[in-house]
């Protein structure tokens, strides 16, 4: 799937099990510099429109960070 943050595509094609070498492991993927001005739109798009309820991306933790410059 890709990672979609305030509209912007972030990262392409993401498959979690490869990145984190098998499965039950975690994954750790840092996107600086969003701008967020009142809430922050986090999107998971599916390579394709069809996938069923067994293939949606699925994520269980998500840390936000608040950075000042």
């Amino acid at each position: 799937f890709d990672i979609k943050l305030q509209g912007r595509t972030v990262c392409e094609t993401f498959d979690v099990a490869r990145s984190a070498n098998g499965t039950d492991r975690a994954v750790i993927r840092e996107f600086p510099d969003i701008a967020v001005e009142d809430k922050l739109l986090l999107e998971l798009v599916p390579e394709t429109e069809t996938s069923g309820e067994g293939e949606a991306p699925l994520i269980s933790f998500v840390e936000v960070v608040r950075s000042r410059p």
